[in-house]
């Protein structure tokens, strides 16, 4: 039997070693990078969400209003998403109906597929004559959608986030302290954010990242520190975002269902990633901190430069910054072309 069982490990380390030899040989991906141009006076200046099906929400400028604008770019064509004259507004994440979350000035907003816009900010509970501030962070293919607020309730400063569903808004509630946001939603309505914990006996306060799942939040953890946040969700439940780690450095980290781990550096050096969205192969995105503010991709354990991943599309492109990815491995966000800032779709060539 010992023999046997030596037998079965030598095979199963065999098969271990040439694993990592293959991960460690495979090819890098390559993209292909395109402008989102212009079109019924709306240039474009980022890509913030991309729908499964190829459509990109985000943020432009409409020079006959002097203002900015969201925007849905579908079939080829940019599309401005209307919303109150003089007010800022962008698209932050768009379902594969065509339906965008986002927010106009300092109000949260829908827009549905035919471009009607909806103030979700008139559904959040606060005091009548109270500032406030939300945003719309994500939207689902159901149509849900997740919102952060701040406002007053009796006269007390409220950081709360919320879901929006059929009409409605439900709170999300806390870890037990004082602050609560939400950032990313899945097609099972989970959804990732985080919340103060309650002050400790020396009277401190730590966030926690969670999961909110049937009217309760699930605290996943850090990396060995006090702190961390959440910036997405998948399908399976996996969830990105930073974290403090035990050396106490902010670090990016992939969450599998169970576990926290780390992302390594990029590209080199001591280019730690941030993360801003994960799709269902577990493919990740965002931005890190070299020699400037560079995006990355995150697949198969490794991280690359996005702008080293270019093909010779990405001649006169600098300074990606990546803000979403979805299924098929297309990355959506902003740089400088030739000189201009411009929103991109950087698209897989390559699996």
């Amino acid at each position: 039997m010992s023999a046997r069982i030596s037998l079965i490990a030598s095979g199963a380390l065999l098969a271990l070693c040439t694993f990592t030899a293959t991960a460690a040989l495979a090819a890098a991906p390559v993209y292909k990078i395109e402008t989102i141009d212009k079109a019924h006076q709306t240039k474009p200046f980022s890509g913030l969400g991309v729908s499964n099906n190829g459509m990109v929400s985000g943020y432009g400028w409409i020079k006959s209003r002097h203002s900015q604008s969201a925007f849905l770019y579908k079939h080829g064509t940019v599309q401005p998403l209307l919303a109150p004259d003089t007010w800022d507004a962008a698209g932050w994440r768009v379902n594969n109906d065509g339906a965008v979350a986002g927010w106009v000035g300092d109000h949260a907003w829908m827009w549905d597929k035919t471009g009607a816009g909806t103030d979700l900010d008139a559904l959040v509970p606060c005091d009548a004559d109270s500032s406030r501030d939300s945003k719309a962070h994500d939207i689902n293919d159901a149509g849900d959608v997740v919102i952060g607020f701040i406002c007053d309730r009796a006269g007390v400063r409220v950081f709360g986030a919320s879901l929006y569903r059929g009409g409605s808004l439900t709170e999300l509630g806390t870890l037990g302290g004082s602050y609560t946001s939400a950032s990313g939603i899945n097609t099972a309505g989970q959804i990732a954010g985080s919340s103060f914990l309650p002050p400790d006996s020396d009277g401190h306060t730590y966030e926690h990242a969670f999961i909110w799942e049937n009217g309760s939040l699930r605290d996943i953890g850090t990396l060995g520190g006090h702190d961390s946040g959440a910036r997405d969700i998948n399908d399976a439940g996996h969830v990105v975002g930073t974290s403090r780690n035990a050396a106490d450095e902010n670090r990016g980290y992939w969450y599998d269902g169970t576990t926290m781990h780390q992302l390594p550096t990029c590209h080199g050096g001591d280019n730690w990633p941030q993360p801003e969205a994960i799709n269902n192969h577990d493919q990740i995105t965002g931005n890190y901190f070299g020699k400037g503010f560079e995006a990355f991709l995150y697949q198969k354990g490794r991280c690359y430069s996005l702008l080293t991943l270019l093909d010779t599309s990405g001649a006169g492109w600098t300074r990606l910054q990546a803000n979403d990815i979805n299924d098929k491995g297309v990355i959506v966000g902003s740089g400088i072309f030739n000189g201009k800032g411009q929103a991109f779709i950087a698209t897989p060539v390559n699996p």
